[in-house]
């Protein structure tokens, strides 16, 4: 019986995150997609119907579940995602939310169930979703909806920024991404199979984050572009952005989210 209940849950949340898609694909033209940082950027300042689809803590695997079930849409009208990525992205911080064991892959499954194909999910099995408590929380909560986040944030702290470093880069940064580097190329390939523009878009980090960096990381962050040189790259990483643009050390505020949006519409 809670089986059956669960089931009936599920699809009738199902219905609802279809509408919200269709929705989506329907009404725009460009798609902003990617983890937080791309999240800050505002799409009302794009010339072009824009949707702001990405989500805190987003990986790369949920990106292309997503971009999946758009372009499966009827009507589907996207012709441009601009897919957020830098540095951090391709760092163990990243790639521990694809293990189910930890704390962050508990919670992207958790927020994610409605974006994720259920029975068959190479990152996720179903047979190990079933002994997660927090798989049937979230099959209880409503479809959860991404979209555009501001922050009235300015001028971060020295450490406020050292506490994102941390949490970054705190683990030995040799480990392999290998899971975020293959849904990124998936995400590149969807999008050229579906004949849609895809821009790789790098936001900027404030100085004092950016000197801090390892210099393992950012190798091999140049290294994942370097492999996609036929793909646009909007990189604002150089940028000499003033610390009243930010809200801590890798998010733009507002008025920054509101700056570098008016500028890729620009570009595009």
């Amino acid at each position: 019986m809670p089986m059956v209940f669960f089931t009936l849950i599920y699809f009738f949340n199902l219905q609802k995150r279809n509408g919200y898609i269709q929705n989506i694909a329907k009404n725009n033209d460009v798609l902003l997609m990617g983890d937080s940082q791309i999240q800050k950027i505002n799409p009302d300042y794009f010339k072009q119907k824009t949707f702001n689809f990405s989500s805190i803590g987003e990986t790369f695997n949920v990106t292309y579940y997503k971009l999946n079930k758009i372009f499966s849409q009827k009507g589907n009208n996207i012709k441009t995602v601009i897919i957020g990525a830098s540095i951090h992205n391709f760092t163990f911080d990243s790639e521990k939310r694809y293990d189910i064991k930890t704390p962050e892959g508990k919670y992207i499954l958790r927020k994610n169930i409605y974006y994720m194909n259920l029975f068959n999910d190479p990152v996720f099995p179903f047979k190990n979703k079933l002994i997660e408590r927090l798989f049937y929380s979230g099959i209880l909560r409503s479809p959860k909806y991404s979209e555009y986040n501001a922050s009235a944030n300015k001028k971060p702290t020295k450490e406020i920024i050292d506490f994102i470093l941390n949490r970054h880069y705190n683990i030995r940064s040799d480990i392999e991404t290998f899971n975020q580097e293959k849904y990124f190329d998936k995400i590149i390939n969807l999008c050229g199979k579906m004949n849609v523009k895809v821009i790789i878009t790098s936001t900027p980090y404030h100085k004092y984050y950016k000197e801090n960096i390892p210099t393992y990381d950012l190798n091999k962050f140049n290294n994942v572009i370097k492999s996609h040189t036929n793909t646009t790259h909007f990189n604002y990483l150089n940028d000499k952005t003033p610390d009243s643009l930010f809200a801590d050390g890798n998010h733009l505020n507002i008025k920054g989210g509101n700056k570098y949006a008016e500028e890729m519409s620009q570009s595009l």
